[in-house]
């Protein structure tokens, strides 16, 4: 297994200005993989629902019977779509992330993903995770997050573990599975892709903590996700 420290986004080395467009590079990213869910997820299901319906419309005199079982599909579809739009709007502000409980965001987070990509996930945390600085849980749980769900769209694992360790060493993160894997170094120069847009965003929300973040995988052997934040890190904010 090939291991890939992505040192340009680990404690910050240079000035504020090359801080600043690795953030604005990973605010573009997140936008353009918001936009991509958008137009894969609710957008295609409420033009089948518009398309269904007007042949509904269509055959309404010709065949009312038919028509009424249409509507009651398109009824069934619409709030499958509904569904998956309010998972979508969950995901991107999580009520309990707002409020800084960090520990009950993830295990929402875990089962949630558990549910919708069919995917075993365990969680493991050791040490006091409620006392970490806001920006430390609010960043973490999205690093978290988006690991998983590189998972679920990306690696046809059938299992995954995050484990989350606070000590007087510092704060780590660790999200394997047992999936496909993959070549970090192509994977790192393909910036369309909905991966590389992901890791990027783990990546410079790292960077801005200050953390140590490495993705360690090999095509076949799966992958691991790791952050580690330095507890002298943790004490300087």
């Amino acid at each position: 297994m090939r291991l890939i420290p992505f040192q340009l986004f680990g404690r910050p080395t240079g000035g504020a200005k090359q801080d600043q467009l690795a953030a604005f590079r990973a605010v573009e990213q997140v936008c353009k993989r918001i936009a991509a869910d958008l137009h894969d997820g609710p957008a295609q299901d409420l033009a089948a629902i518009v398309l269904r319906l007007q042949n509904a419309e269509a055959n309404a005199r010709k065949d009312p019977q038919s028509a009424t079982e249409e509507i009651a599909k398109v009824r069934s579809l619409a709030q499958t779509a509904l569904e998956g739009l309010r998972r979508f709007i969950s995901e991107l502000g999580p009520s309990s992330v707002d409020k800084i409980e960090i520990l009950p965001a993830v295990r929402s987070y875990v089962q949630s993903f558990k549910q919708q990509y069919g995917i075993e996930a365990a969680l493991d945390v050791s040490g006091e995770l409620d006392t970490l600085p806001p920006d430390v849980q609010i960043n973490l749980y999205r690093i978290i997050q988006e690991a998983l769900r590189n998972v679920g769209k990306h690696s046809n694992a059938k299992t995954a573990r995050i484990t989350i360790t606070r000590d007087k060493r510092g704060l780590s993160a660790v999200v394997t599975d047992d999936g496909d894997g993959f070549d970090p170094e192509k994977q790192s120069s393909v910036n369309d892709s909905q991966k590389g847009m992901g890791i990027t965003s783990m990546k410079a929300r790292a960077a801005a903590l200050g953390a140590d973040f490495r993705i360690s995988s090999s095509p076949g052997k799966g992958t691991t996700v790791a952050f580690f934040l330095s507890a002298r890190h943790m004490g300087d904010r």
